[in-house]
């Protein structure tokens, strides 16, 4: 961080104040990063939730396998018997899930519906606009993901395999350390840890997937992929035809607006005095 209290530093001197400004801000950020984590928890086990209550969430949504295999933009998805599976769940990936992480402030209809992922910017012409989905934002989407997908599965699945969403016998096997609800990278049993108790093996997978995404951008394959699934995300929300309607209603206003200055132009010639009128 290009912090001003660095500027002309080095050394020890460097090292202090490197060290106070953790001890001050540390406390703050991790607030900050633990909020995050809860929001996005939360949005994404209100979409997956729904669909394993239906008993149709291996259809609707990746398994944390596929998730991965999404991210890294994996070419081999999109061929043999399964890619149109496969392009169905990554239209879920962009549409459904992402929007968890980044909010529809950074990927919402109106980005998502017209920028590619991978190079869609916040503001869409400025190349120095922050990017509206980060490497980061996808690798943390499928390590939250991965590491609650058993539990959720468990949560919501139907008796007498699962809990069918009853929030009291949730609660109690919580508390009973159900094997049944645990998850693969986290430590709900650690107590006030700083930042939710994350194991070095959940790190690593997070900090491992994050490079691979980033090299994956990259691949050569990848420009065709973001165009065919941009047209495929169109279509799931038939984005041409809202499209239209908006171009329909812009004409209609100009229409509109012109017939006003017409009409307008001839009541002007309207003498006021009917009495003149032949």
């Amino acid at each position: 961080m290009d912090l001003q209290e660095k500027e002309g530093k080095s050394g020890e001197e460097l090292k202090m104040i490197r060290d106070l400004w953790i001890q001050k801000w540390a406390d703050d950020l991790r607030e900050i990063y633990n909020n995050h984590r809860n929001y996005v928890q939360q949005q994404l086990v209100d979409r997956f939730k729904h669909a394993v209550l239906q008993g149709t969430h291996q259809e609707d949504f990746p398994c944390p396998d596929e998730l991965r295999a999404l991210c890294l933009r994996d070419k081999a998805l999109f061929k043999g018997t399964n890619q149109e599976r496969h392009k169905k769940l990554m239209v879920v990936f962009w549409k459904v899930m992402l929007p968890c992480v980044t909010g529809d402030k950074r990927w919402g209809p109106e980005k998502r519906n017209y920028q590619k992922l991978s190079e869609a910017k916040m503001r869409t012409f400025d190349p120095e606009s922050a990017p509206c989905v980060t490497e980061s934002d996808e690798a943390y989407l499928q390590v939250l993901y991965e590491n609650n997908y058993k539990k959720w599965i468990h949560m919501y699945s139907p008796p007498p395999h699962g809990l069918g969403g009853d929030k009291k016998v949730i609660a109690e096997k919580k508390k009973a350390n159900d094997p049944n609800m645990e998850v693969k990278w986290t430590n709900p049993r650690a107590g006030q840890v700083k930042f939710g108790g994350w194991l070095p093996a959940g790190k690593k997978a997070f900090k491992d997937l994050k490079a691979g995404i980033v090299k994956a951008r990259k691949e050569a394959h990848v420009p065709d992929l973001k165009d065919a699934i941009l047209q495929l995300v169109r279509q799931a929300s038939d984005w041409d035809a809202i499209d239209q309607k908006r171009a329909a209603s812009k004409n209609r206003k100009k229409d509109d607006s012109l017939l006003s200055g017409t009409l307008n132009d001839a009541m002007a010639e309207i003498p006021e005095d009917l009495d003149d009128w032949e």
